[in-house]
């Protein structure tokens, strides 16, 4: 299903081979609405969708979050094609967050071959809740 002129729900599949459930994709929808597309628009090349949905017991597999926002589909890990690029495009969504062009964006977390977008709430300053992990990628479990 389309989602935005750019991202389809099959990228957001769990890498357990299920697809993501109905109820889902209202999130998802507004996930790729308010943050992913504004970036794909900006960056002019495409974006991979490292983890997009995750079941509970893929999440759990993986050592997600015990309320991660990738089981109601309100998060994604993500990456340029070439990860040489990657600090340039954390430049970027900085840069698009500072400038209000990500109206949804509410976490980011930078690990060393993606990001971490969610769509939570902001915090009730209007900052980003924001880390720094190691992890090593759900596409890896």
């Amino acid at each position: 299903m389309r989602l935005t002129l750019n991202f389809d729900s099959d990228e957001f599949d769990c890498h357990s081979g299920e697809g993501v459930p109905a109820h889902v994709i209202p999130n998802l929808k507004r996930l790729c609405m308010t943050v992913l597309q504004p970036l794909r628009e900006e960056w002019y090349g495409p974006i991979i969708i490292v983890s997009g949905w995750r079941s509970p017991k893929w999440n759990e597999k993986v050592g997600g979050a015990k309320a991660s926002k990738h089981m109601t589909g309100e998060a994604a890990d993500i990456r340029p094609v070439f990860l040489d690029t990657l600090p340039k495009f954390e430049a970027m969504v900085e840069r698009l967050w500072a400038n209000g062009r990500l109206p949804g964006l509410g976490a980011i977390g930078k690990y060393p071959r993606w990001l971490h977008l969610d769509i939570r709430p902001k915090k009730p300053n209007g900052t980003l809740a924001r880390w720094d992990g190691r992890g090593v990628g759900s596409e890896n479990a």
